[in-house]
């Protein structure tokens, strides 16, 4: 049972090298990490390749926009899951892996969700997403899994899963609910947490993201949901609780 990891880098010199060691580290070993590069002129590329594993599979292919960084990682995969780690963030511990596939061996589902960390620059936890069991009605109250720490069957992407290029900032919710969907809501919810996500993401970067991430919900919402304002709504009401739990 291989696992895939997918990391899309730009400039990312002053993580990138905590974020391999954190799969390099995974008790479980068969794992391949693809990682696609948009151009960086830092040190990026040098650190990538002076890291000694041969499961690193390196695109420098200078594609502009991170979801068609996404798609084109997609392409290239070839383990039985697949994941996405921020090329600034990286696995909690060595065993989230072998946790993942003594689950798998359970029973297997489409999908495998945790939860997730938001860690400051010094890797102080700041608000932690726990996630919870799954249930189909939670979607309409603008629950959703975080990207980061869910993982998809390779199935899904024969089904026509892929990210939408048509979202420049919010294609990440349009996968999920799309993934959720095609699975028929084969989800199996992990009772741990899979990735520690520094804070400081684009969507929250400035007001312009943030009313542009809400309007682009918005557009997402209304291909699933049949009241779309409601769940856009409840969708940003729900982060309160990441500070509370």
């Amino acid at each position: 049972m291989k696992i895939s990891v997918i990391t899309i880098t730009l400039n990312s010199s002053k993580t990138i090298k905590k974020n391999i060691e954190s799969v390099i580290s995974q008790t479980y070993q068969d794992i391949e990490h693809v990682i696609v590069d948009g151009g960086s002129s830092d040190q990026t590329i040098n650190i990538i390749r002076h890291v000694k594993n041969n499961n690193i599979i390196i695109s420098n292919l200078r594609i502009k926009g991170i979801y068609k960084s996404f798609n084109e990682a997609l392409k290239m995969l070839s383990g039985d899951y697949f994941c996405f780690l921020n090329s600034d963030d990286y696995f909690e511990n060595e065993y989230v892996m072998q946790n993942l596939i003594n689950q798998i061996s359970i029973k297997k589902y489409l999908i495998y969700y945790g939860d997730i960390n938001y860690v400051n620059s010094k890797n102080k936890i700041i608000r932690k997403w726990k996630s919870g069991s799954y249930n189909k009605n939670r979607l309409y109250f603008g629950w959703i899994p975080p990207h980061t720490g869910t993982f998809f069957s390779l199935k899904l992407l024969n089904m026509g899963l892929k990210f939408d290029e048509k979202y420049s900032i919010a294609s990440d919710y349009d996968f999920l609910l799309k993934s959720i969907n095609l699975s028929k809501h084969s989800l199996r919810y992990l009772n741990f947490t899979i990735t520690n996500m520094r804070l400081g993401g684009t969507s929250n970067k400035n007001l312009q993201n943030i009313i542009k991430v809400f309007l682009e919900d918005y557009a997402i919402t209304k291909l699933y949901f049949k009241f779309p304002l409601f769940t856009t709504f409840m969708k940003k009401i729900r982060k309160i609780n990441q500070f509370i739990t």
